[in-house]
């Protein structure tokens, strides 16, 4: 057995996406209208009544049949009897009767049923049972009560080998790692130590696993220089930046190395009006899925699943900002390049960039190129690290963050691939709701910094740190440089390991 990289639920987006891709996976175009809530709500009334026409019926039952004799799942191949049904009605509201009108009409429902329509969600609900699917996501439960099951699920994926093939599979993965040199020696023995032990679960050892193979070292797995703040710098020499926190993964905010006239981004892209003269019809991922915590922050626990045009997004953005209405959505972790490539060009042509100046202190950008977020109503990220060293860029508004130390792994209740926390994120255990506090107990453990930037500041987020996010609740949006480790800084990592290893064989 191995260990699967996420639960069934840990996606949420997915069951959704499969209605989508029922006809094959598309690129949405630009050229058609989008629908109003009234004209989704029509439309899935009479998707509906030909979902449960005796003739489709009567098909479904067919093909579902076939599927069983062949073994073959009825979403891979229901798809054009589906269209039947879908494509004329599609036409009438002006959408493509194909695979790129179904994807329009996925994301028009997702759209009206996040901005809380309850009609429109039950008649898709009611479609989706039809074609098998399972019910889109309950929003109104709380984070509290979606992050506690997160941890249920993870302890029940695991916890179907038992607790003893349990650990020993976590060893042969470790052993595996090692022998394909992925994994330094002490490491592997480090990691092998904590399985079975009492004070750090499986869940754990895989986070801490994926670190050591990203160049972390055991003094950073057991956090024996973890800082108690971080540290503010005033435009430091790319060098010195590299030798004083990059090497030894130390967080820390710069400022004073941008402005306006060396970023021009720092001046327009706040603006609304310059957003919508260059990209407005733009069909942009955001996400739409959040849930409110106890103190009435919206908590996103999913990657983007939905997609709207930009100057939609924008209206509820300016409507928020005058009148104080619901923001339902958060464009997070939009890759400009692909997504917005006008502001890709931007950040092209401007003077400088953070890439500019301290690119040399990393290796290569991802492939995606630069990244944005950009919410407003307290928009906030549950906890999680991400495997790459980040420039964090705050272009408007203000930005809140905790940052926690690889090592509290140990601490943060990892679940799905492991990189993400059921932790609640801005809350000590002492805040956690009173019926949660021992499911949750060994957060106590957990040595968070805070970090609050403002428009200009740089954030050096090293890899591997965990952290949550929470936005101010007017607009702002930040600017994502994630590059891979330097090569200097993952062979430093691997050869003090192999220094270790050599002074324990020699005192042996």
């Amino acid at each position: 057995k191995s260990f699967p990289s996420c639960s069934p639920n840990s996606c949420l987006p997915l069951a959704s996406a499969m209605a989508g891709a029922l006809v094959g996976s598309v690129a949405v175009q630009q050229t058609y209208p989008e629908l109003s809530a009234a004209d989704v709500e029509a439309l899935l009334v009479e998707l509906l009544a030909g979902y449960t026409s005796p003739e489709f019926e009567s098909e479904l039952s067919q093909l579902r049949a076939e599927c069983a004799r062949s073994g073959t799942h009825p979403l891979m191949v229901m798809g054009p009897v589906c269209l039947k049904v879908q494509g004329p009605i599609l036409e009438k509201y002006g959408q493509p009767p194909d695979a790129q009108g179904v994807d329009l009409m996925k994301h028009s429902v997702e759209r009206r049923v996040a901005e809380g329509s309850k009609t429109i969600e039950a008649l898709a609900n009611k479609a989706r049972a039809v074609l098998g699917l399972g019910a889109m996501p309950d929003r109104t439960a709380s984070v509290e009560t979606i992050l506690a099951a997160k941890v249920d699920e993870t302890n029940a994926r695991l916890g179907l080998a038992g607790e003893e093939e349990l650990c020993r599979q976590c060893k042969l993965r470790i052993a595996s790692d090692e022998s394909s040199g992925a994994l330094p020696s002490a490491s592997a023995r480090y990691l092998e130590s904590l399985v079975g032990g009492s004070e750090v679960s499986v869940p754990s050892v895989l986070a801490m696993l994926k670190m050591a193979k990203m160049g972390h070292s055991i003094p950073s797995l057991r956090g024996d220089a973890a800082p108690s703040s971080v540290v503010v710098l005033d435009a430091p020499e790319p060098g010195a930046f590299f030798q004083r926190h990059v090497l030894p993964n130390q967080p820390a905010v710069l400022r004073g190395v941008l402005d306006a006239s060396s970023f021009p981004p720092l001046r327009d892209f706040p603006d609304s009006d310059f957003l919508r003269r260059r990209c407005s019809d733009r069909r942009v991922l955001v996400k739409s899925l959040a849930h409110r915590d106890q103190e009435g922050r919206p908590v996103f626990v999913s990657d983007p699943e939905l997609k709207l045009p930009l100057g939609a997004f924008l209206d509820k953005l300016d409507a928020h900002e005058h009148s104080g209405s619901q923001q339902p959505f958060y464009l997070g972790k939009v890759p400009l390049r692909k997504e917005l490539p006008e502001l890709a060009e931007e950040i092209q042509r401007a003077p400088t960039c953070p890439q500019r100046v301290y690119g040399a202190c990393f290796g290569s950008l991802v492939p995606d190129g630069v990244f944005t977020y950009f919410g407003c109503g307290r928009n906030t990220t549950a906890v999680h690290f991400d495997a790459h060293e980040n420039l964090l860029l705050c272009i408007c508004g203000t930005k809140r963050l905790w940052l926690y130390p690889p090592s509290d792994a140990r601490h943060l209740y990892p679940c799905n691939d492991f990189s993400r926390s059921a932790a609640l994120p801005f809350a000590r255990l002492e805040e956690y709701p009173p019926e949660l506090r021992g499911k949750f107990a060994a957060v106590a453990g957990a040595r968070p910094v805070e970090v609050c930037l403002r428009a200009g500041d740089i954030l050096y987020l090293p890899s591997c740190w965990w952290h949550c996010v929470e936005g101010s609740d007017d607009r702002n949006m930040i600017l994502n440089w994630w590059f891979a480790l330097h090569a200097d800084k993952k062979a430093l990592a691997f050869a003090a390991e192999a220094r270790r290893e050599n002074l324990g064989a020699a005192a042996a």
